[in-house]
C-alpha cells in the first residue's frame, strides 16, 4: 500500500430508508481498504442468506459476498431489491474491499458493496468532527464511526464486523 493510497478516500452516496434525516449521508472507505471499483458484476443470490447480503460475485478468480451497505445498518436489503444482476443503473458501482487480518477467509478477505451512486475519490477530510450514530441505522454495532464533514455525514463501516457475521439481520 503506497503512502498516497493511504491519504486518499473513497466515499458514495447511501440510499436512506424512507424519510430518514441525516442529510447527505456517504459511505467511505480508505484507498488502502478499497482492491477494485467494478461498473458490473454477476451478482448470484444466495437462499437463506441474512437480507443485507444480496448474494456472491466473482472477483479474481474467486467468490466474494455482495453487500448492501444500508441493508447492513438498518436489518434489511436495499430499497430496490438486487435480484441477480449484470448491469448497472446510472452511476451504481461495485466497490471491493478488502476485509481486515482476522476475518473467515483471512487477512485481505474481499467483501463487494454496490453503490447507490457515484463514487468519488478525495483526500482524507480534514475537520471532520465524530458524531452519533444517527437513528435510522438499526445494527449500530456494524459501524466503525460517523463523521461529519463539511454538511455530509461520513459512515464508516466494520468490514471486519460483516464478513465475521454469519447470522440472521
Amino acid at each position: 500500500m503506497t503512502e498516497k493510497q493511504t491519504r486518499k478516500v473513497l466515499i458514495f452516496p447511501a440510499r436512506l430508508p424512507g424519510n430518514a434525516a441525516g442529510g447527505d449521508c456517504h459511505f467511505l472507505f480508505s484507498m488502502g481498504q478499497v482492491a477494485d471499483v467494478l461498473q458490473s458484476a454477476t451478482v448470484c443470490p444466495v437462499p437463506f442468506s441474512p437480507r443485507h447480503i444480496k448474494g456472491i460475485a466473482p472477483w479474481r478468480n474467486a467468490a466474494a459476498p455482495v453487500f448492501s451497505p444500508e441493508g447492513c445498518l438498518t436489518g434489511g436489503g436495499e430499497q430496490e431489491e438486487m435480484g441477480e444482476r449484470t448491469q448497472n443503473d446510472g452511476d451504481a458501482r461495485f466497490v471491493v474491499v478488502r476485509g481486515p487480518a482476522g476475518t473467515p477467509g483471512g487477512a485481505g478477505e474481499p467483501a463487494i458493496f454496490r453503490t447507490a451512486g457515484p463514487v468519488e475519490q478525495l483526500p482524507v477530510p480534514e475537520n471532520t468532527a465524530p458524531v452519533s450514530i444517527p437513528g435510522w441505522i438499526v445494527r449500530p454495532d456494524r459501524v466503525r464511526g460517523v463523521y461529519r464533514w463539511e454538511g455530509r455525514s461520513l459512515i464508516v463501516l466494520d468490514v471486519g464486523k460483516l464478513l465475521r457475521d454469519t447470522g440472521k439481520d
